[in-house]
């Protein structure tokens, strides 16, 4: 597992939070993930569950030269949540990283 300082722009990371909003783990991923067909949820959200996790933050870095919030950032959030949602997770918040600030999705 990478750092998260070693993330790249075509990262996605999934930080766990246990009930208390403490975080518990950190995963990355490739933003690839998310345009398959069928992601592998049951893998991901299963290891978050293993350690104790019960809710998810998300966060995705995007070039600053890019529109603010394209419409692949909130359909990639509501796929995740969805997904989330049936595994017994909930998805706190979706930050997308930029060298300018950041944008919460939070719902």
């Amino acid at each position: 597992m990478r750092s998260c300082s070693m993330a790249r722009t075509d990262d996605i990371v999934w930080l766990s939070l246990d009930a208390s909003l403490r975080p518990i783990g950190v995963k990355i991923t490739p933003a690839a993930f998310l345009g398959s067909t069928s992601p592998d949820w049951s893998d991901l959200f299963g290891g978050m569950l293993a350690i104790g996790a019960s809710y998810v933050v998300t966060a995705q870095s995007q070039a600053s030269t890019s529109p603010r919030c394209t419409g692949s950032v909130p359909y990639a959030l509501n796929r995740i949540a969805d997904a989330a949602t049936l595994m017994g997770l909930r998805v706190v918040d979706h930050l997308v990283l930029r060298d300018d600030g950041f944008v919460s999705l939070a719902r």
